[in-house]
């Protein structure tokens, strides 16, 4: 579980609390993610917070 909050300069655009749960399955590895946010003044929205996790998770598939 993680909480986190985003800035953009000096204004708060969201708060959020993810959690990450990892399942084996048939020698195989699930993980979901969900996350819980608020988002403040329209700066951020719910849809470019999954791409930016989709794109870390990509990446980091990547490197493996």
């Amino acid at each position: 579980m993680s909480t986190y909050t985003m800035h953009q300069n000096d204004k708060r655009t969201s708060v959020s609390l993810a959690t990450m749960e990892f399942e084996e399955n048939d020698g195989k590895t699930t993980l979901t993610v969900t996350e819980h946010g608020a988002f403040f003044d329209g700066l951020d929205r719910p849809e470019w917070r999954e791409q930016g996790t989709n794109a870390l998770l990509d990446a980091l598939a990547n490197s493996l």
